[in-house]
């Protein structure tokens, strides 16, 4: 609880910190000067000749290719950094994603976005995704559904067109990423803002849906999601209920935006009296070109957990969890910047750890774009439990630093 407390005092003085940079910046009126343009990376598919035809078309090809190595003071035996998710291997090295993104976007004409995945990253995602009948992945990690035992998935494939419908309805039809969590499944465009993902990416939030989405913009600052999916991290549904996800998007300046999302479905297997409510508030705020603060706040419960054993045919449990993350990003330059993530995850019922209990973490990464479409990434992560002795499974090894878990990672990414 002390931690707990500890960590709060840490994010409200975040808080505090930006509201004065707020006050400061209050009164600059004058226009930033216009920025000259930047030198594009380097595109093999530039260099082959094909974008200039695909462009008739209306095609984009983009790609990511990301490689970190990890090293963890505690060195534990089983050589597993704990909470980790996509660079969870401790000493070492990995080609954690490549990214290929085809899409197709032209107003008035049917689009599409394919994401195709390589590495670590499409291990994990696939190790969550149920892709058909059988046994959850989520309960055994193998199985038909699962698909953690290759390196390839397609983490995002729709169909998009939009509606001449007002202001326009945009309609995106088949396997997307979920509108919760300040952090995404890395792309050519969005590549988060740390190396390691964070523990409400990893175990507060799906990562994907697959269903109909439809978002229409009644203003410039607002605008509004509504979704019908199968549910978390699922292509073939495995109950008999049905899910929604939604959220609504304010921007009330040019340098605030706020996003509440929400997502409500049954999520166990052949369970459709088990339903799980999920809640976020994502608050972005950017009082300069250089400074970038966010708050991640999620909040979800989920019914009837335990299998039927009453007269009435229905279980009981409820379990609850709930996460808060904040970003603080600031860019020294064009090419270099810095992050500092700080996050803390209740885990009350053990039910998405695996133990009840509280975890932690306090993240400073700072980046380096060397070349246009390179950069390189370093940082040093601390996470803690409230779980103590034999039964802290999360971090194994001896303590050389602090008490918890402590690493040290490198990246190199390179995007077009």
């Amino acid at each position: 609880m002390q931690r707990k407390i500890g960590w709060l005092w840490a994010v409200g003085m975040m808080v505090c910190s930006l509201v004065t940079v707020c006050s400061t910046h209050a009164q600059e009126a004058t226009p930033p000067p216009e920025a000259e343009a930047k030198p594009s990376p380097w595109s093999p598919v530039e260099a082959v000749g094909l974008a200039v035809p695909l462009k008739s078309w209306g095609l984009e090809i983009h790609g990511l290719l990301a490689s970190n190595y990890t090293w963890n003071f505690n060195e534990p035996k089983s050589g597993k950094n704990g909470l980790l998710l996509m660079n969870r291997k401790a000493g070492h090295g990995d080609l954690d994603l490549a990214n290929i993104r085809l899409q197709r976007v032209v107003d008035g004409e049917l689009g599409f976005v394919v994401d195709l995945d390589f590495g670590k990253t499409a291990e994990v995602v696939g190790r969550s995704t149920w892709w058909c009948g059988g046994i959850s992945p989520s309960v055994s990690g193998k199985g038909s559904c699962s698909e953690s035992r290759n390196s390839f998935e397609a983490v995002q494939a729709y169909l998009t067109y939009k509606l001449p419908i007002g202001n326009g309805l945009n309609v995106k039809a088949g396997k997307f990423v979920t509108l919760h969590g300040a952090e995404v499944i890395k792309t050519w465009d969005n590549i988060n803002y740390n190396i390691s993902n964070s523990i409400l990416f990893g175990w507060a939030i799906p990562f994907t849906h697959t269903g109909l989405l439809l978002n229409y913009p009644f203003a410039d600052w607002v605008s509004a999601d509504l979704g019908f999916i199968v549910g978390w991290d699922t292509v073939a549904d495995n109950n008999d209920g049905k899910s929604f996800t939604g959220g609504l998007t304010v921007t009330p300046t040019s340098t605030l935006t706020l996003y509440a999302a929400g997502t409500v479905g049954p999520e166990q297997q052949d369970r459709g009296d088990s339903t799980r409510y999920l809640y976020s508030l994502l608050t972005t705020y950017k009082p300069t070109d250089k400074w970038t603060f966010i708050l991640d706040y999620n909040v979800a419960n989920e019914t009837n957990l335990l299998g039927p054993f009453k007269p009435s045919g229905r279980g009981t449990k409820t379990a609850y969890w709930d996460g808060l993350a904040g970003y603080a990003t600031y860019h020294f330059t064009d090419e270099i910047s810095a992050t500092l993530r700080t996050e803390f995850f209740n885990d009350a019922d053990g039910v998405r750890t695996g133990a009840s209990q509280t975890v932690w973490e306090i993240t400073p990464t700072l980046a380096y774009q060397f070349l246009p479409g390179v950069t390189f990434r370093a940082e040093y992560r601390h996470d803690e439990t409230s779980r103590k002795g034999s039964s802290a499974n999360l971090f194994e090894g001896r303590t050389r630093l602090f008490p918890g878990q402590d690493t040290v990672a490198w990246e190199v990414l390179y995007s077009f």
